[in-house]
């Protein structure tokens, strides 16, 4: 699913509820030197996967989203509050294809409104729902996923995920 075209509509997801206007924040994984944007994606899934501050990685193997959850199954869906995915329009978001998500990552140094809120209880049904294949996992198996020449992915093949456990939305990483 490559991208030729800016989308007329964008995603973000967050675990705080109620955001009439999405502010640029300097805070960025990809790159500290960028200065503050809002971070949206074209896809749900990627935005699901925002509305949790537990994942310890996420992104893509040959276009299928995967998040990572470095703490037992059971914490996490005890404290799992839900979130939002805002829907914003893409004006003013551009995409570098080099960074981050690639074509799947587009910022905006401005301030943005949604146009719509979608309310979700659970992230991690969210990110199920929306094709995200989500792992459980210990913390020693994410130091060798970090570790890992191919991102993980020889790992994450071995491993059953969250999708697997309960029949829904299940891809082959690849």
């Amino acid at each position: 699913m490559e991208y030729k075209e800016k989308p007329e509509f964008l995603y973000h997801g967050s675990p705080h509820r109620g955001i009439e206007e999405l502010e640029p924040r300097a805070k960025s994984h990809r790159d500290p030197a960028e200065g503050a944007q809002v971070f949206a994606t074209q896809e749900m899934g990627l935005a699901a996967i925002f509305m949790t501050e537990k994942v310890a990685e996420s992104g893509l193997h040959d276009r299928i989203p995967y998040a990572i959850i470095a703490e037992p199954r059971e914490d996490f869906i005890k404290n799992d509050k839900g979130g939002h995915i805002y829907v914003l329009p893409s004006d003013g978001f551009v995409c570098d294809p080099e960074k981050g998500l690639r074509e799947y990552e587009w910022t905006s140094k401005s301030p943005v409104r949604p146009v719509k809120t979608m309310e979700y209880n659970s992230a991690l049904d969210a990110m199920i729902e929306n094709g995200v294949q989500v792992y459980f996992i210990e913390p020693k198996t994410l130091q060798e996923i970090r570790q890992a020449k191919d991102m993980g992915l020889s790992i994450l093949q071995r491993l059953e995920s969250e999708n697997q456990k309960r029949g829904v939305s299940i891809e082959e990483l690849r």
